[in-house]
């Protein structure tokens, strides 16, 4: 066998190895070169046994004194003798590229390439790898024009989920801005895919067998699923959670536009002190109105939350289940903005960003540009500050007879995880919100110290915590025969989180 000692081709990559990643040196003592998935490992990894990641860039050894040891690829990044070499540097990011789609490919989990990028990885390489892998998998960022194709792109949340995850600190701190918008974009995708089925239910009815699945535009092979959940009480509770998140979101999002609104009025007349100081804003909800993404999956969230309030008479639901809907039409009824305000707010975002787009000459090649600006960098590009402007001084004003201003400005928005303030990381440390449900529970230390007093172990309590982005599902799950059981296998919920990270048991109270 060749050694593999890096390359001097930078423009043909075969693996990491081949890029110039290897382990590093053990000073334990060595054991002869191994091969594994075209990937060599030349390095002195010692121990009496050895395991590798999926992706083979890392390694847990058991050494002599029976104690796990992990070890990591590294790689210079293009720095090496106190010089920089680009090609090295390129031939990193390309390496890791290859390996994480080769994951997304082979549906293997690649959060050993999430350790190297954030142990190892400047935030100019990480930025480097996203933009790579959102090419790579063929996932465009402008969806202004093909709005449908958000809800079947397979690859589209493992490139919101690893930029999420770069960002992603630990649980009791809040992510960096850039990566709030990723994750921000997922759990409205998780919301959207909801909504889609239950109105495809909702169109069902009672239908015994479900209809041609090529029929199904928005939301294909899971529109089984919803067309059986009609008594499904636990299936609706999961639709009642997320209707309540989402109506916050909303609200959320107005009212950070309103006050943007009201702090720049006195700038909207000089275009260049507004555009000077629009740098100086990190505005997540500004962010997501302006992203054609995340407009497209908030346009799908009003209209399934408009969809649920217009089929309340006719649902087919009883027991549990009618009682879970009946609160869901209270929470929509009593909602001091009326889901068609948002859905014109949404309209004329939609108007003046195409408007502006077209008044700069950016056709459908050229727009990608700024709109992966906007999520990869969570920076708004000169092209739309003209559309910021529109938006501030046109259609929020147009909007305010029809909003409850006082109701969305004394709104809690903490328990939405997006938030930097202290009433935000102070919900952080004493509450959770069931990521699948949207249900707010005690944090596990507050929980664990009323199961020690009580003495008793209640079911409803086990926990499930993503590996990748800590948020966690709570509850035992549903007992197979159920339906909102086969609501979690069919969505992929049973193994995976909506970032796409395994569930690892936090607490198991029936041992």
């Amino acid at each position: 066998m060749a050694v593999l000692n890096g390359t001097d081709d930078t423009n043909t990559l075969t693996s990491l190895a081949h890029a110039g990643f290897q382990y590093p040196p053990d000073s334990a003592g060595s054991f002869p070169s191994r091969y594994r998935g075209g990937t060599k490992f030349d390095t002195s990894i010692a121990g009496l046994h050895i395991s590798f990641s999926p992706s083979g860039c890392n390694a847990v050894t058991l050494d002599g004194e029976g104690q796990a040891q992990l070890r990591v690829m590294e790689h210079s990044y293009g720095a090496e003798n106190g010089l920089y070499d680009e090609n090295k540097f390129s031939a990193a990011v390309a390496s890791l590229t290859l390996a994480f789609c080769r994951g997304c490919g082979s549906e293997f989990n690649t959060d050993d390439i999430l350790l190297i990028l954030k142990r190892q990885a400047s935030p100019d390489a990480q930025i480097s790898f996203i933009n790579e892998v959102y090419r790579a998998l063929g996932v465009n960022c402008n969806y202004t024009q093909e709005n449908d194709k958000l809800m079947s792109h397979q690859y589209l949340p493992k490139c919101l989920s690893v930029q999420a995850a770069l960002g992603f600190i630990d649980k009791y701190k809040s992510r960096n801005f850039a990566s709030n918008v990723p994750w921000t974009i997922l759990q409205l995708r998780h919301a959207s895919v909801l909504y889609a089925l239950f109105l495809q239910y909702l169109k069902g009815g009672v239908q015994a067998e479900p209809p041609d699945a090529g029929k199904i535009s928005t939301c294909g092979k899971y529109a089984e699923l919803f067309l059986t959940v009609r008594f499904d009480a636990d299936a609706i509770r999961i639709l009642l959670g997320n209707t309540k998140w989402a109506l916050d979101l909303l609200h959320y999002v107005l009212n950070d536009l309103l006050d943007l609104a009201d702090d720049l009025e006195s700038l909207l007349s000089d275009q260049e002190a507004f555009a000077q100081k629009l740098k100086t804003i990190s505005s997540l909800p500004l962010i997501i109105l302006l992203s054609s993404m995340s407009r497209a999956f908030l346009r799908f969230i009003c209209r399934g939350l408009r969809g649920i309030q217009a089929g309340y008479a006719t649902a087919p639901l009883t027991g549990d289940a009618g009682v879970y809907y009946a609160e869901i039409y209270r929470t929509l009824d009593t909602s001091p903005v009326r889901i068609d305000v948002y859905e014109k707010l949404l309209a004329g975002v939609d108007s003046t960003v195409r408007h502006v787009y077209h008044g700069a000459g950016f056709g459908d090649n050229e727009r990608p540009g700024p709109e992966k600006e906007l999520l990869v960098n969570g920076r708004i590009p000169p092209v739309l500050v003209t559309a910021v402007s529109t938006i501030l001084r046109q259609t929020v004003p147009a909007l305010k007879p029809d909003i409850d201003r006082m109701a969305i400005y004394m709104g809690d928005y903490s328990w939405l995880g997006l938030g930097s303030d202290r009433r935000a990381e102070l919900y952080r440390r004493t509450r959770d919100v069931d990521i699948i449900k949207k249900i707010p529970f005690r944090s596990t230390a507050s929980a664990g110290s009323d199961e020690t007093q009580s003495g008793k172990h209640n079911p409803s309590q086990v926990r499930r915590r993503c590996v990748r982005c800590c948020e966690i599902m709570c509850g035992a799950y549903p007992p197979r025969p159920q339906l909102s059981s086969r609501m979690m296998y069919k969505l992929g919920y049973v193994r995976y989180c909506i970032c796409g990270g395994g569930w690892t048991l936090e607490s198991d109270f029936h041992r």
